[in-house]
């Protein structure tokens, strides 16, 4: 497998300008204990996320109360749209609404660490010198299919389940003796 860096996704704290006004501002995490979070849980583990944040290069994460959970992003924006809550969301999620000031970034120097963006791929395998062959027996009958090296794997899968059916359709039925 080789991988890529290709990037990364930095994060922001926003609020609706509704919400700052009713609320007041944050200026540091300290401030966070009295405010609302709209709560991210994660979809997999249902475990709710921190605020996360650095300090002098070192990361630090805390609670923060909310009355609000929800698991995914759009989720979550709505909510602070709504002006439920502060929300700590990757940037490209919520720019169009930082552009047109429904919401208001928050804490600029408080934010969670970029996390990278990587790029996986698995490399070719080199094919045999000769095609490889796939046979399966048929009455009257031998398939040879000779399958390219760059055929994805799902439509080799699916090729092998039609030989599968084809065989046991067409195979002679065997009744065993009474």
């Amino acid at each position: 497998m080789v991988a890529r860096r290709v990037g990364e996704l930095r994060f922001i704290n926003v609020a609706s300008p509704a919400y700052l006004a009713r609320f007041g501002t944050p200026q540091s995490p300290a401030d966070l204990a009295g405010h609302q979070g709209v709560l991210f849980a994660s979809p997999t583990t249902g475990r709710v996320e921190d605020w996360e944040w650095e300090e002098a290069g070192v990361p630090r994460r805390a609670a923060v109360p909310g009355r609000v959970t929800v698991n995914s992003a759009e989720a979550q924006i709505a909510c602070c749209l709504a002006g439920l809550g502060l929300i700590q969301i990757p940037a490209y999620d919520v720019r169009a609404y930082l552009a047109s000031g429904k919401l208001a970034e928050v804490m600029p120097d408080h934010v969670a660490a970029p996390l990278p963006v990587t790029l996986r791929l698995l490399r070719l395998v080199v094919p045999p010198t000769t095609p490889p062959k796939l046979t399966a027996p048929l009455p009257c009958a031998i398939v040879r299919l000779w399958l390219p090296a760059l055929v994805p794997f799902t439509v080799l899968l699916k090729v092998t389940a039609l030989l599968v059916v084809v065989r046991v359709v067409l195979a002679p039925k065997v009744t065993a003796p009474v």
